[in-house]
């Protein structure tokens, strides 16, 4: 009798991962009970603002449908890549929302921007070939040939680019009209927060079959970009955006040093006692190494600060 351990440990693996990716789109749902309990003034701020975390939360789930095996029907994973295209162009639509609210900017300033942006949004439903049975023939553009998912992907992209662009564009504008001042400070970090979205969207725009490191990192950084947005929206008085980045810096350098040397210490540690069986030793490894290290500079760098 033959018992092959591979697929257990393949499986319990995959189990792992996705608690652990889990953990992200959750994020996004702390963010809006912490919201909810500074009990922001401004209404309609606290709604777009919520409303923007949940589409991202959406969104970001959708990165657990390369961690489920087969235990995740394909009707599910299907409907998580449809959630993964458009949940990220919505959610570019309430960051737009969210801006105009923030800055209290004229309601038609937005509107076009808005209704263009909801326009990209169907159209690209419409031409996605994963979803429809129809395939429009191709045609050459110069030396290029354009395919039917060359064109979605365009529009697509250009369904989250407008809202993104113009959020920038609004508070690039207001910050132009200001002295320096608190207000000015604050603008400088929705600045941030906007670029970091872009940064986070154009990563998650990149598809490889079967892989989802792109999204993965894409969804990282959104969720910084969220957090930056969060302590923007209920905090009055931040720090100076260039001090604060400084001081950020030497924090995240002392803790990718302590990182570094907790890293070599278990790996030399680990290939000292331990005796896993070969079948789990290369599943195993690097949770075994990363896993204590994080820990281990996160509990470091609170002790220490």
């Amino acid at each position: 009798m033959i018992i092959d351990h591979n697929g257990d440990v393949q499986q319990m693996t995959l189990t792992l991962q996705f608690l652990i990716v889990s953990l992200l789109p959750l994020s996004f749902i702390g963010m809006i009970f912490y919201t909810w309990r500074t009990k922001m003034r401004r209404q309609r701020l606290f709604i777009r603002w919520s409303f923007t975390l949940l589409m991202a939360a959406l969104w970001s789930s959708s990165v657990l449908r390369f961690f489920g095996g087969e235990a995740i029907p394909e009707a599910v994973v299907f409907n998580w890549g449809f959630l993964s295209s458009y949940g990220l162009s919505l959610t570019a639509v309430t960051l737009l929302l969210t801006t105009t609210a923030y800055l209290n900017v004229a309601k038609g300033s937005s509107r076009v921007t808005f209704v263009v942006s909801i326009l990209l949004l169907f159209t690209a439903v419409a031409l996605d070939p994963e979803i429809w049975n129809y395939y429009l023939p191709f045609f050459n553009l110069g030396d290029i040939r354009i395919t039917q998912f060359d064109i979605w992907g365009a529009v697509w992209v250009t369904s989250w680019l407008i809202p993104v662009m113009a959020s920038w564009i609004l508070a690039q504008q207001l910050k132009s009209n200001l002295s320096q001042s608190i207000l000015r400070n604050q603008i400088n970090y929705w600045l941030l927060v906007i670029s970091l979205f872009f940064i986070g969207f154009a990563l998650a725009s990149i598809r490889q079959l079967g892989q989802s490191n792109w999204q993965q990192l894409g969804v990282i950084i959104v969720i910084i970009a969220a957090a930056v947005g969060t302590l923007t929206l209920t905090q009055v008085h931040l720090p100076e955006l260039q001090l604060a980045a400084r001081q950020l810096f030497s924090r995240l350098a002392g803790a990718l040093i302590v990182f570094g040397l907790t890293l070599v210490a278990l790996y030399f540690i680990v290939q000292a006692i331990t005796n896993l069986p070969p079948e789990t030793a290369a599943q195993m490894q690097k949770f075994i190494l990363i896993v204590p290290a994080t820990l281990f500079t996160v509990l470091f760098t609170f002790i220490f600060r």
